[in-house]
């Protein structure tokens, strides 16, 4: 896969373009197309060079999958991280695509036309056509995929991840892994990463003893090194108490990289920090709106990763053969001094490791607290369902019911009852929470509010607040982890060679 720079390529607009279709001289080589006469027949081919790709797993999606199978890796002893060479290029056409002939190409001829005989980076339909190809070959090695993510396999005894041409892969048995292995690299060219510690997607995996960390200290660094905010003065939290601002009038400054830094803030606080999450969701508002203000409020989250770049979240095993989900969420009632919509936070966790974690701004106006509070559970009860159905799928168990930890009573009441006055204005999608209740997959439980723990997620908080309800989160100093020795450059993280 081409990398473009230091910061992740899913924030680099180049890597969202549809460029027009090049042949490398590799490509060439191998056969890639074929020359044809008839210059006509590309137009019977325009509808097939259109087609949309296939629904797959955005690094969000694959980095939350990863989380959640977190009890599990912690227990497998062996790994193996892979990358496909040239992976859609692999993929064979369906239906007749045609190009124009490349630049460079000899004794070019303005009347033919090239036939393609396998998919070209820049396809639309290039993508479909490697899945395709892989999910065959690795379903017949014995894997079998997930109902819920396409991109998750699974064994009894291993574990597959793929985002693009990416592999990851956990298991118990060594013997089997290099067998998947082999029987891959016959089929592909890949390349095999042989580091002490994993780095996957911009994530730095270390095991240590019976505990999994996950964090992003390099991504940090970068960040803050291309932002100029390296030797910044730092803070001890990542946005200001009750700050509300408005969205400026005027056109956006070009030459202020708003957008860029929410992007690559985004990738950060998905990966290892759900300490970041409403900071991220707060500032992502004005992205076609923002002033010099919240440009200079933004620098202070950078100011706040200065402080704490060492900081990434910990997975603990837990000794009991039981696993318990459990689900944190909370609202913060008409938070929006524009528009008085409410702000909906929850946190889910596997065995007390936070696995899946949101922020996200309500889209309707809700009329009181115990509305936003039900809108907000619906949010929860939806991804806790999903990982819920994920883990039953990889360790052939149930983990309902699942308990949910709300500080709304009136909230509780009106999932557990058929009150009218209250709920009759709530849309009737949100209502399937007291399906969930009735039949016994979902139990909610009252909680303090001092000790809810998707506070952070909701409102920005004081920093002895801040600081509770981070640790909660199990977000802890890695640097006492770190890895140490000869370093190379891979997925735009630094790792151990």
């Amino acid at each position: 896969m081409t990398r473009d720079g230091d910061i992740p390529t899913i924030f680099n607009p180049r890597r969202n373009r549809t460029p027009s279709v090049l042949v490398t001289d590799e490509g060439v080589a191998n056969g890639l197309f074929t020359h044809t006469d008839s210059v006509s027949s590309q137009q019977e081919a325009v509808a097939t060079a259109t087609e949309q790709n296939p629904t797959t797993s955005q690094p969000g999606g694959i980095r939350s999958q990863l989380k959640s199978c977190s009890s599990s890796l912690c227990s497998k002893n062996a790994r193996k991280q892979l990358d496909v060479k040239s992976a859609f290029l692999n993929g064979s056409l369906s239906s007749p695509v045609y190009m124009e002939q490349p630049q460079g190409l000899e004794g070019r001829n303005p009347n033919v036309v090239c036939k393609l005989n396998k998919a070209l980076y820049g396809l639309k339909q290039a993508p479909k056509c490697w899945y395709s190809l892989f999910n065959k070959t690795i379903i017949n090695l014995g894997f079998t995929q997930s109902k819920k993510d396409p991109c998750l396999y699974f064994t009894n005894t291993t574990l597959l991840l793929i985002y693009v041409d990416d592999l990851i892969m956990f298991s118990k048995c060594v013997n089997e892994l290099e067998f998947v292995k082999s029987s891959l690299s016959r089929i592909f060219k890949m390349t095999e990463f042989k580091n002490e510690n994993l780095v996957f997607l911009g994530l730095e995996i270390r095991k240590i003893n019976d505990s999994v960390f996950i964090s992003q200290n390099e991504l940090i660094k970068k960040v803050l090194q291309k932002f100029k905010m390296e030797d910044c003065k730092p803070a001890e939290i990542p946005m200001q108490p009750k700050l509300q601002l408005k969205g400026g009038k005027n056109e956006c400054n070009p030459k202020i990289a708003y957008k860029e830094l929410i992007g690559c803030l985004m990738y950060i606080m998905l990966g290892s920090r759900p300490d970041l999450s409403f900071c991220v969701s707060y500032f992502s508002q004005f992205q076609n709106c923002f002033t010099y203000e919240h440009w200079t409020y933004l620098k202070q989250v950078l100011r706040y990763l200065k402080l704490t770049e060492n900081l990434g979240l910990k997975f603990t095993k837990n000794n009991n053969s039981v696993i318990q989900l459990n689900a944190y969420v909370d609202s913060d009632f008409a938070n929006n001094i524009q528009d008085r919509k409410s702000i909906s936070g929850y946190v889910i966790k596997i065995n007390n490791n936070a696995v899946c974690w949101q922020t996200k701004k309500q889209n309707v106006v809700a009329l009181s607290s115990a509305e936003s509070e039900y809108i907000a559970l619906s949010y929860c009860v939806c991804e806790s369902l999903f990982v819920g159905q994920i883990i039953s799928d990889l360790l052939n168990c149930t983990v309902f019911p699942i308990q949910f930890y709300e500080d709304n009573q009136s909230c509780m009441r009106i999932a557990s009852t058929l009150e009218s006055k209250r709920s009759k204005l709530i849309d009737v999608r949100h209502h399937f929470v007291r399906d969930c209740v009735n039949s016994g997959k979902i139990i909610l439980n009252y909680i303090p509010t001092e000790f809810q723990e998707a506070d952070i997620f909701t409102k920005s908080l004081p920093c002895v607040k801040f600081k509770y309800f981070r640790d909660c989160l199990n977000i802890i100093d890695c640097s006492n982890y770190r890895i140490k020795g000869k370093c190379r450059k891979t997925n735009s993280v630094m790792c151990v060679a």
